[in-house]
């Protein structure tokens, strides 16, 4: 049997090797997460309009000109909002974030309608003397 004062020290380096275990894990499992992706934030490019629609003879359904994939729902919904924001210029519809690219597509379609519309003003009772 051990002499009774080299019990403490058997207890520190438990003590220790468990601290230095839990280090050791802690580092490994911190740095996986907190380094960032391969590309940089700085890398990246700013957010773009989705490409304008391409004519296909493949008989994709289309919305307003717009493909869509695999329904129409997103473009119908992006279009219904921008109707019912009175949306004027694609400037005005949303790019990125939590909407879709065919959401953006859908008020895009509805903002070029407006933007082809002939202005109406309420000069019209003008026009005679």
């Amino acid at each position: 049997m051990a002499p009774k004062s080299s019990r403490p020290v058997i207890g520190l380096w438990i003590f220790l090797g468990a601290v230095f275990v839990g280090l050791a894990f802690y580092s490994i499992a911190s740095s996986s997460f907190s380094q960032p992706p391969a590309t940089s934030a700085s890398a990246e490019p700013a957010p773009s309009e989705p490409a304008p629609p391409e004519n296909s003879d493949e008989g994709d359904e289309t919305f307003r000109g717009y493909a869509c994939s695999p329904d129409c729902a997103e473009l119908e919904k992006g279009y219904t909002d921008a109707r019912d924001k009175n949306v004027k210029t694609r400037d005005d519809c949303p790019v990125g974030g939590r909407n879709s690219d065919q959401y953006s597509e859908g008020c895009w379609a509805y903002a070029d309608e407006q933007a082809n519309q002939p202005e109406q003003n309420d000069q019209s009772d003008q026009g005679s003397p």
